[in-house]
C-alpha cells in the first residue's frame, strides 16, 4: 500500500563557515560564524556550536547609525560582525549561508553569489562599543593555516612539529626574575626517533 521511508542529510561544519540560526529564546533567526564546536560528552551525540554573533542595521547604537550604513544595509545586505561569541545547538542551525567580507582598499569587485556583506566589526574598548574595519577581527586558525600538502612519495617520512616563541619580557614580574634578553625557541610534537 505506502511505503514509508525516512532519510537522513548529513551536514558538515566546521570552524568558519557561516550559518543562519535561531535563536532559542526568541526564535529570531541570526546570522553567525561558526568558531568552534563543542562537544559535553563524548557518550551522547549532542554538540553544540560556538557562534560569533552579527547584527544587523536596526540593531546598531543610534550613534553607530549613519545614512550610508543604512544605504549598505539595503543595497548589500550589510550586516555587522561582533566580538561576541555565544552557543547555540546545532539543532536551531536553519541553514549554512554565504556571507562577503568586504574590503574596500583591495576589494573593487564584487563576487556573483553572497546572501549577506559585512564590512565593519563591532568592539568594546574601555566599555563602550567601536567599529572598525573587518579585516582588524582575530582570524581563526583556519583562516591561515595552510593545509601540508602530501609527499610526492607516499613512503617518504613526513613530520609534523610545532615551534614555541617566547620574548623575555616579563612585565609585572621583571623586578622578580632574572632577564636574560631574547628569544626562547621550543620545538614540539617531535618524536623520540627519526
Amino acid at each position: 500500500m505506502f511505503n514509508f521511508y525516512s532519510f537522513y542529510i548529513v551536514v558538515a561544519f566546521k570552524a568558519g563557515n557561516w550559518i543562519v540560526y535561531k535563536e532559542s529564546h526568541s526564535q529570531k533567526m541570526c546570522v553567525g560564524r561558526i568558531t568552534g564546536i563543542v562537544v559535553t560528552d563524548e557518550t551522547t551525540p549532542d554538540c553544540w556550536l560556538r557562534v560569533q554573533l552579527t547584527r544587523k542595521f536596526n540593531e546598531l547604537p543610534g550613534t553607530m547609525k549613519s545614512k550610508e550604513r543604512y544605504q549598505n544595509s539595503q543595497n548589500n545586505n550589510e550586516i555587522w560582525l561582533e566580538e561576541i561569541r555565544t552557543t547555540i545547538r546545532i539543532q536551531d542551525v536553519v541553514r549554512h549561508t554565504t556571507v562577503w567580507i568586504k574590503n574596500n582598499s583591495v576589494d573593487t569587485s564584487t563576487p556573483l553569489i553572497f546572501e549577506f556583506s559585512i564590512q565593519e566589526i563591532i568592539y568594546n574598548f574601555n566599555g563602550r562599543q567601536k567599529l572598525r574595519s573587518v579585516f582588524l577581527q582575530h582570524e581563526l586558525p583556519v583562516e591561515y593555516i595552510i593545509d601540508p600538502q602530501p609527499p610526492p612519495n607516499q613512503h617518504i617520512k613526513h613530520l609534523k612539529f610545532f615551534i614555541d616563541l617566547y620574548y623575555d619580557d616579563f612585565g609585572a614580574f621583571n623586578k622578580a626574575y632574572h632577564k636574560l634578553g631574547g628569544i626562547y625557541v621550543q620545538i614540539g610534537n617531535m618524536g623520540q626517533d627519526l
